[in-house]
This record gives C-alpha cells, sequence and structure tokens, in this order.
C-alpha cells in the first residue's frame, strides 16, 4: 500500500498528532506533526513544528550544559539527523522568502552547531 500517494493518510495523522499534542506535548510527536505536515505541504505547520523541536532540544541543551542532563551519544547522533533533515526543508522555504521559515532555520542550525561541537569533544 503506498500511504503517500493518498493525501488523506497524513492529514488523519496530523490531526491524531495534534490531539495527542494537546494530552502530552513531546519532542518525537513534533517530529511526527512535521513529516505529516511536510507530506502535506502544509509549511506553515512544517516551520511551526520546528519551531517546538527547537525549543525543545534548546531545553535539552541547556540542561546539558548546566550539568543536569546527559545526552548519550546515540541520542546526539539521532537529534543531528533529524535537524538536518529539518536544514533540508527549511532551507527551501527560507529560499523561498518564508520569513518565519529562515528565523527557525537559524535556530536550527544554532542547534545543529552546538550537537556538532559536542560530538567533536567527545571525539
Amino acid at each position: 500500500t503506498k500511504v503517500l500517494d493518498r493525501p488523506q493518510y497524513p492529514f488523519d495523522a496530523l490531526r491524531m498528532v495534534d490531539r495527542a499534542l494537546v494530552i502530552s506535548p513531546t519532542l518525537d510527536l513534533y517530529v511526527l506533526r512535521a513529516a505529516a505536515a511536510s507530506a502535506l505541504d502544509d509549511d506553515a505547520t512544517f516551520v511551526e513544528s520546528g519551531r517546538y523541536v527547537y525549543g525543545f532540544l534548546a531545553s535539552k541543551l541547556g540542561r546539558a550544559e548546566e550539568g543536569t542532563y546527559i545526552i548519550s551519544d546515540e541520542e546526539l547522533e539521532t537529534t543531528r539527523n533529524r535537524l538536518q533533515a529539518f536544514d533540508i526543508r527549511l532551507t527551501e522555504l527560507s529560499d523561498a522568502g518564508g520569513l518565519r521559515a529562515a528565523d527557525v532555520h537559524a535556530d536550527i542550525l544554532e542547534l545543529i552547531e552546538q550537537l556538532e561541537a559536542i560530538a567533536r569533544e567527545r571525539g
């Protein structure tokens, strides 16, 4: 079955994720929300989801700098991969003139740089 050929599936997924986010906002749900928005070419929802992803991860990195949270090597790699995927789409939206996308893109790039610095420190 090809899910991407049926726009109803990503739309339904987006609706379900939005309902779940009201109950329990998590990083994974915002990433899933962004994927559904991307499948629907819903740029505004994608950018908004990216903003929330940035907020979650910036908070996590802040706690790591304070020493109250430890980022595992696996989490570091997974997070970098997720952010690089956001970077690709946000670059496209920023280049098309999306000011909000450009702001979120700059934030995401900052996080990527911070994560890469942590990875270099660890060797």
